[in-house]
């Protein structure tokens, strides 16, 4: 029986991932008992609890067997081998490379109405989250390794921000909750003005349930914490694109110590940020899939 003695981080209980992965509870407990589809960890109680690559794994699994491949056939696949399967993750594929190339091609020939209509038309057929990670975010990344290497300039990757900013918060303001929805307040603190990691972490929001209150850049810590109390959020999230100065660090600590002090505070920020682990009661993610699973998790905790 495994153990989860070896890693607490980001371990997911049963509800949470048949949320994630659109599975019932009872599916992935015969996958796991009569395929080994996925092998989860157990607590000292032996309750299941499941990784990020777990929820990976049962995903390809969950399109494998629609796209009509038995559950025995492919249940010992790996994922490479699911993913390459011919069917529903295969085209599902193709189809958003296709999107992210044809905007790309607009793009290019600065026929920002044809690009405007290619995202439109996206934005209509997938959930927020799923726009913000598989088509937005590819694209600002591919945007970027482009104009490094001199292939865009600087007035193309402009449209595309102008682009992409204006359609995640078209998305925000027409998103509908239902009543009673979980609050979570979205910004990025004093001095940091980097906006797309907010942006999307209030479309995964979106997409999981939640009532992202988002109050935009560079918001005095004051605000935040006056937001956060009079909001009764559930969960404050504050994403940093940069670094922090030596000078800054300082009144960026005791303002997320404060927030810390009023409730759930979760920072997103890049892998190799020095701020990482720096301040107590702080949840900190550096992949938009981590967050994605802590907010399912979270707003399962809030229904209970």
């Amino acid at each position: 029986m495994n153990s989860m003695s070896h890693t607490r981080h980001h371990l997911l209980p049963m509800r949470a991932v048949t949320r994630l992965t659109g599975l019932p509870a009872n599916t992935i407990r015969v996958w796991e008992r009569r395929y080994q589809a996925v092998t989860p960890l157990r607590t000292e109680g032996n309750a299941r609890r499941y990784t990020q690559d777990d929820v990976r794994r049962l995903r390809l699994l969950k399109a494998a067997t629609e796209a009509g491949h038995r559950i025995g056939d492919v249940a010992r696949l790996s994922g490479d081998e699911l993913a390459a399967l011919d069917g529903q993750p295969k085209a599902a594929a193709h189809s958003l490379a296709d999107v992210q190339r044809t905007y790309l091609d607009a793009i290019r020939d600065f026929d920002s109405r044809g690009a405007s209509r290619i995202l439109a038309r996206t934005a209509a057929l997938l959930d927020p989250g799923t726009l913000a990670m598989e088509v937005v975010l590819p694209v600002l990344r591919t945007v970027g390794e482009q104009w490094v290497a001199g292939e865009l300039s600087v007035a193309h990757e402009h449209l595309v921000t102008v682009q992409m900013r204006g359609l995640l918060d078209t998305l925000l303001r027409l998103s509908d909750p239902l009543p009673g929805s979980p609050r979570v307040v979205v910004a990025t603190p004093p001095g940091h003005r980097h906006e797309f990691g907010a942006l999307v972490g209030a479309q995964l929001a979106i997409a999981r349930g939640f009532d992202p209150l988002y109050l935009g850049v560079d918001v005095p810590f004051a605000d935040l914490e006056q937001a956060f109390r009079v909001s009764g959020a559930a969960v404050c999230l504050l994403a940093l694109a940069r670094d922090v100065a030596d000078s800054e660090q300082g009144e960026l600590l005791d303002g997320l110590a404060r927030l810390a002090d009023v409730g759930e505070l979760w920072v997103g920020l890049p892998p190799s940020h020095g701020l990482i682990e720096a301040v107590p009661r702080v949840r900190f993610f550096t992949r938009f899939e981590d967050l994605d699973a802590a907010l399912v998790e979270r707003a399962t905790r809030a229904r209970a």
